[in-house]
Formats: C-alpha cells, sequence, structure tokens
C-alpha cells in the first residue's frame, strides 16, 4: 500500500497575516486610520472645514440679500472652496503621518484667519456688527475683494477725527 504525500503530512495551526495595504489602498488607509482615531488632537484642521462651510453659505446668504447672485461668481467660488476643503482633509493627515505636522499647522492656521476675515466681512456686509472687530475688518480687508461699504469707513473715520 502506498501512503499519498497529503496522508503523510500533518496539518499545522496556521495563522494568517493580513497584508499591509500598498499603493493607493496605503494612502486611504493612513487618510482613514487618521479620522478613525478622531481629530482631537488638531481642532485648527477641524476649525478651517468648518469655517469653509461657513464662509460658503455666509457668502451665498450675502450675494442673496444684496441681490447680486451670479452663477458664474458662485461657480467660481464654491470650486475654490471645495478644492481648499478637499485638500486640507485628505493631504493634512498625509502631512502628519510624513512628519510634517507642525509645519503645516502654521499654514492651516493662517488660512483660518484670512476665511475667518471672510466671514467676518460677510457678517459685517449682512449688517451684523461686531464692535472694534467690524473696524478693524473695514480697515484693513481688502475693500475691492469684499466690497465693503466705503461710505460706512468714512463716517467710522469721521467720527474718530471729531474725537480728536
Amino acid at each position: 500500500m502506498m501512503l499519498t504525500l497529503a496522508a503523510v503530512i500533518t496539518q499545522e495551526e496556521v495563522t494568517y497575516v493580513k497584508p499591509e495595504p500598498d499603493g493607493l489602498m496605503h494612502i486611504l488607509h493612513i487618510i482613514g486610520k487618521f479620522y478613525e482615531d478622531g481629530i482631537d488632537d488638531h481642532l485648527a484642521v477641524f476649525a478651517l472645514l468648518v469655517v469653509i462651510v461657513f464662509d460658503i453659505l455666509l457668502g451665498f446668504s450675502r450675494a442673496w440679500a444684496q441681490h447680486s447672485y451670479s452663477s458664474s461668481k458662485f461657480r467660481k467660488g464654491l470650486v475654490s472652496h471645495v478644492a481648499m476643503f478637499l485638500m486640507t482633509a485628505l493631504a493634512y493627515p498625509l502631512c502628519v503621518f510624513a512628519g510634517l505636522g507642525v509645519a503645516v499647522d502654521a499654514f492651516i492656521i493662517s488660512m483660518l484667519f484670512a476665511y475667518g476675515s471672510s466671514v467676518l466681512a460677510n457678517l459685517s456686509a449682512l449688517g451684523v456688527h461686531i464692535p472694534y472687530i467690524d473696524k478693524f475688518i473695514r480697515q484693513n480687508i481688502d475693500t475691492d475683494k469684499f466690497d465693503v461699504d466705503k461710505a460706512d469707513y468714512t463716517d467710522e473715520k469721521e467720527k474718530s477725527d471729531e474725537t480728536k
């Protein structure tokens, strides 16, 4: 009687080791792991994402309230804001993985201030006046870009000149 090879080999316990993802799946794994762990350690990124969405909503509200809605302006603004949102949401975890978190945080904070000033300018144009901050925004933001009412600024300047 001849024994077959299968009869001679004893079954050993085999453990299956899941291979690490590679290529595009590795990149998606890094991003997924970042958000799976939570964004609690990176609140500036979360704040930027929230402020970008808030800026889109306020920009649309401002155009609607001033009857100056333009679909081409809306598309341009929406595309640039969504691009910034996606680049921040997708590239930041990769930068943290590469050890560039501190350097990218400086960029995130500067963008947070830029979008925050846009939000404040939109609020000001909608009639929500915040003392001191509103005046600072009117004096220091590019008035052509935000169409800040120059008449309001000159009134404030004249009042400050009168008090001196």
